[in-house]
């Protein structure tokens, strides 16, 4: 039993269909990628905040300050008492209280959530479109 060819007109349809599908596919990539960023830098952002907090925990004494890499330099203070320097930008720090460093990293973590939802959203929204698209090519 042959396979016979669809007509020519619904042969560009599905070939049309079948591109659709692949941008839809690649754009689907691209917010799952930048829905990891998203994530990676909301922990981040959570693990910073709970430093913050954890600093007036700490009696004074020797204290261990991260640098990166597993390496750390020794400090004294009262880390509780000092300000946190905050970056604003590539190369300017500001001194704030661990309460002001708390809210402003709280808002931060707002503003990765909010992105993450709204990727979340548009994800879910481009996978509908490229179920109905495969319906589609099924019924023919």
């Amino acid at each position: 039993m042959e396979h016979a060819e669809p007509p020519a007109g619904q042969q560009e349809k599905l070939q049309e269909a079948a591109f659709v599908y692949q941008l839809l596919q690649q754009r689907l990539e691209e917010l799952s990628q930048q829905a990891a960023v998203i994530e990676r830098a909301f922990f981040e952002v959570k693990s910073t905040q709970d430093g913050v907090k954890s600093l007036k925990d700490i009696s004074s004494g020797e204290l261990l300050i991260p640098i990166g890499n597993g390496c750390y330099i020794k400090g004294r203070g009262s880390p509780g008492e000092q300000g946190v320097l905050v970056g604003i930008t590539q190369d300017i720090l500001v001194e704030k209280t661990a309460q002001e460093t708390d809210a402003m990293l709280e808002k931060r973590t707002a503003e990765l959530q909010n992105a993450l939802n709204a990727v979340a959203q548009e994800m879910k929204r481009v996978s509908e479109q490229m179920n109905a698209i495969a319906q589609n090519v099924q019924k023919g």
